[in-house]
């Protein structure tokens, strides 16, 4: 599986005081001061694989390959989840973590989550996926409406929104391949007889 990444912990309070830098790991060092007391926040990285061995993502099928390994099979038709995909500057898959979790037919997600996830990660781009437990992969216009919000706030904070499947056991929706808010990063339409690739080359 590729990299893991974790986000901020929150647990007995202290007062924030340094950092501690050690193979690899960001770790917040914290102490205990009777006169100010806080939570204690933790921020940790952890990348496990070498960088050489990380799935390069070229084109939408890449991404739901890897989308459809990380997704347990016996839920993928019973509920929605909303997952995404963080990719680094050499358009390499660095792991793919699970934003929430809904209903049968609806999954709330929070732009704050998908982003914060991402910045935390050192991820140069995401894609992300959910998948329609009613097996169509059509985008509704929710999905549409969402995606467009997606793509604005990483155009804001320069984390770029390469993709976004819709997935299931048979297949898959890209908005991308069909020009659905997404282009290239050059603002033209995809061909529509080849899968276009992602604007993320690797070196």
């Amino acid at each position: 599986m590729p990299g893991i990444c974790t986000g901020l912990a929150v647990s007995s309070p202290t007062i924030l005081t340094g950092y501690l830098f050690n193979k690899g790991e960001i770790t917040m060092i914290t102490d205990i001061k009777p006169s100010t007391r806080v939570r204690e926040i933790d921020l940790v990285y952890r990348n496990n694989i070498k960088p050489s061995d990380l799935p390069v993502i070229l084109h939408s099928r890449d991404a739901y390959d890897l989308f459809l390994e990380s997704w347990d099979m016996d839920r993928i038709e019973l509920q929605e989840q909303f997952r995404v995909m963080l990719v680094d500057n050499k358009a390499r898959c660095m792991g793919v973590a699970t934003v929430s979790s809904g209903g049968i037919n609806e999954c709330l997600v929070d732009l704050r989550l998908v982003f914060g996830l991402a910045l935390k990660g050192r991820a140069a781009s995401i894609i992300v996926s959910h998948n329609h437990p009613s097996g169509a992969s059509q985008p509704s216009t929710q999905d549409i409406l969402l995606t467009e919000r997606m793509v604005m706030a990483g155009r804001l904070i320069g984390l770029p929104v390469l993709d976004h499947l819709i997935v299931t056991k048979e297949g898959y929706t890209s908005f991308l391949d069909n020009n659905i808010v997404l282009k290239t990063a050059r603002g033209k339409s995809p061909a529509k007889k080849q899968l276009p690739a992602y604007s993320l080359k690797p070196a």
